[in-house]
């Protein structure tokens, strides 16, 4: 549809050009110089349907002006080959007692300017759609992106909550806050609001993609002290988060890094570990760290569908060019995460 078109179109315009400036610019002129020119117009059209689709895309990432000289030098190319062949046809089915090349000639001229005129249009008018639909697409992707992002945050907030309302975690929560109501009544009270907020937390960030970075330092804080109250001093920590109130971070994502340290550097030996909790901004990104001195690990250890390789997936969801490192010392390991930074009122929902 789009060939015959271009072929109508052409067709049409060298009719007219021909009639109107002749000497005879009447209706049955129009109708009997139609047909010659729709056979011109088809071998052109056909040439330029058969050539363009190719070499457009190959000359369109050159500079402008390289890309618009080759694809006018295309374009003339086409209209003479076009050209030859209409001229040829007609010669063999009207058989007029002219020459070849006087027709050639004769006809080249017009209807160069006419397939450049059309060409041009066309490949301007390819050009332009092939951009909506690339836009199109990427708005597509980023929605499904986008999407993916809400479910693993989904996934994450699931985890997370199953984490604080696991029965091992409850018994021993409580059972610690229970040993101290005699001892130390005031630090009973204490760990029984932060195990209160700890739970309302999980709950709270329901559907929030990022929240500020002091709101989860403040859930880290929380579980870490839980968790003091349970290993005593087998477990020792420092957090040193600055002041970031403008900074944002998906939900959970500090606090899966330091149960990944509780876990295996921590309650997995006699002696207990040190986690140490850090945030700093490094050319206009927000990285935070959490380090131990527990038995080293790397990438490749990383199971799928856990908390780290979750929390990995999330941020190339959210971010794209966010990242997760994990950086190897002669003390322990370290796990960075470096995501460009958003003000929490500009968070996604």
């Amino acid at each position: 549809m789009t060939l015959l078109a271009f072929n109508v179109a052409i067709a049409g315009t060298l009719t007219l050009i021909f009639v109107w400036t002749g000497r005879n610019p009447s209706w049955a002129a129009l109708r009997s110089a139609f047909v010659p020119n729709f056979i011109l117009s088809s071998a052109i059209g056909f040439s330029c349907a058969l050539v363009l689709p190719r070499f457009v895309p190959a000359v369109w990432p050159l500079h402008p002006v390289l890309r618009w000289t080759a694809i006018v030098a295309a374009l003339l190319a086409i209209n003479f080959a076009g050209v030859c062949v209409g001229v040829a046809s007609l010669l063999w089915i009207y058989r007029p007692n002219t020459g070849f090349w006087p027709n050639v000639w004769s006809i080249y001229r017009t209807a160069a300017v006419v397939t450049l005129l059309i060409g041009i249009f066309a490949t301007l008018y390819e050009s332009w759609r092939r951009r909506i639909e690339e836009a199109n697409l990427e708005i597509k992707n980023k929605e499904i992106q986008r999407e993916r992002a809400q479910k693993l945050a989904a996934s994450a907030q699931l985890a997370s909550i199953e984490s604080r309302i696991h029965p091992h975690f409850l018994f021993n929560a409580l059972n610690s806050i229970s040993a101290l109501i005699r001892e130390d009544p005031v630090r009973a009270e204490e760990l029984v609001e932060r195990l209160s907020r700890l739970l309302r937390s999980s709950l709270d960030t329901h559907q929030e993609s990022l929240i500020p970075l002091d709101r989860e330092i403040k859930l880290v804080r929380d579980y870490l002290a839980i968790q003091a109250a349970r290993f005593g001093p087998r477990l020792r920590y420092r957090i040193d988060a600055g002041d970031f109130s403008d900074a944002t971070i998906p939900p959970f994502a500090i606090q899966t890094l330091v149960e990944n340290s509780i876990k295996y550097a921590v309650a997995a030996r006699p002696a207990g570990g040190e986690i140490a909790v850090g945030a700093r901004r490094e050319q206009g990104r927000l990285v935070v760290e959490v380090s131990d001195d527990g038995p080293g690990f790397d990438a490749a250890s990383i199971q799928p569908g856990h908390g780290l390789d979750t929390l990995r997936a999330r941020l190339e969801a959210l971010f794209g060019d966010a990242s997760l490192a994990i950086v190897p010392s002669s003390s322990g390991v370290c796990v960075r995460i470096a995501i460009p930074q958003h003000s929490h009122r500009e968070a996604p929902r």
